[in-house]
């Protein structure tokens, strides 16, 4: 298609859309307030002590989103589970696709992810992406990153474009992973 907008206004223009398609219209200042739920999402409760882990092991994190930096800033700086973790107070909490003007699973995100870190893409095995999203997963495995999908609810990979490196049930199995060999991962 070659047309990016930003995921505030795709996330807009898609609630528009879904109320249109439900036959329904909400006043605007609700309307609003379903939109700004985007700027402080919260975190699953298991995020805090992987974090605390990976802190402790000397294993940096980061975000990686299709949010926008005003989003993923605000999520930062206003969740309850991130406000107080090792990711708030890192140089470099997040990373947001926004610069690239393409959304995840597009190839150049995940480039433009191993830029941003400093890791060249011929040792993009360094990288471990951890999530639930098997768009995510394949994307970054389509260029080098090690993968863990989150499957949170046990029903197993359906995505028939690839597979994960390793699936998970909760966050708490992922820094048996992630440390297996001394391993970086952001």
């Amino acid at each position: 298609m070659g047309k990016y907008d930003d995921f505030s206004t795709v996330t807009k223009l898609s609630l528009t859309d879904a109320l249109h398609r439900a036959g329904t219209h909400l006043p605007s200042s609700t309307h609003k307030l379903l939109l700004s739920a985007y700027d402080s999402l919260s975190a699953f409760s298991d995020v805090p002590q992987l974090l605390h882990t990976l802190q402790e092991l000397n294993i940096p994190a980061v975000i990686f989103s299709n949010g926008t930096p005003t989003q993923l800033a605000s999520a930062v700086t206003t969740s309850p589970v991130l406000k107080d973790s090792c990711i708030a107070r890192a140089q470099t909490p997040f990373i947001s696709v926004h610069d690239v003007g393409k959304f995840k699973p597009a190839p150049e995100t995940y480039r433009y992810l191993l830029q941003r870190l400093g890791v060249e893409e011929a040792d993009a095995e360094r990288v471990v992406l951890v999530s639930s999203n098997p768009f995510d997963v394949v994307g970054a495995a389509a260029v080098g990153l090690r993968t863990i999908w989150v499957d949170r609810e046990g029903k197993g990979w359906g995505d028939g474009l690839g597979r994960p490196g390793h699936v998970v049930r909760s966050l708490e199995e992922v820094v048996g992973i992630v440390d297996d060999g001394g391993d970086e991962c952001f």
